[in-house]
């Protein structure tokens, strides 16, 4: 997406996006929340860097893991395996 397409669906000028990316100027709570619900998004994971994105990605699924049994577990392995060698 360009940032002359995200202006238009949050609503802004070009410019102010431009400014947003450099770190210039914020975006006001308004347009933080334009920004969420066009894009679908909590505004916490607005501020997630990729680092943070990645652990908070895998605490899901350990979370969802240790919901499994032993032979699920090994299910979910093979799948990762094969998923990996691709």
């Amino acid at each position: 997406m360009t940032q002359e397409q995200f202006a238009e669906i949050v609503g802004v000028q070009w410019k102010t996006v431009v400014n947003f990316e450099a770190g210039r100027n914020l975006a006001n709570s308004e347009n933080m929340q334009n920004i969420c619900n066009k894009l679908n998004i909590s505004p916490y994971e607005l501020f997630l860097t990729s680092n943070e994105e990645k652990c908070d990605i895998k605490n899901q699924i350990n979370c969802e893991l240790e919901k499994l049994n032993t032979k699920e577990l090994k299910r979910i392995l093979k799948i990762i395996k094969a998923l990996n060698n691709d």
